[in-house]
């Protein structure tokens, strides 16, 4: 009967595991959504900025977003 058990536990931390990927990897579209459209408007509007300056801005308001939740 304790096998069972452990292998619920197995089962529990797996699922918990892949729930934290799926909303790392969640927020990591959105943020690459976002910065893609205004890496485009920037582009439009002649603002010759690289694609890591837009991902610096956004990484850093997603630090201050979590760092305010704890």
């Amino acid at each position: 009967m304790s096998n069972s058990h452990g292998a619920d536990n197995v089962l529990v931390l797996f699922l918990s595991n892949g729930f934290i990927i799926v909303a790392d990897a969640i927020v990591l579209i959105l943020t690459w959504i976002k910065t893609f459209h205004l890496w485009r408007e920037g582009r439009r509007l002649d603002m010759r900025l690289p694609i890591s300056t837009w991902l610096l801005r956004d990484g850093e308001l997603l630090l201050l977003a979590l760092k305010s939740r704890s």
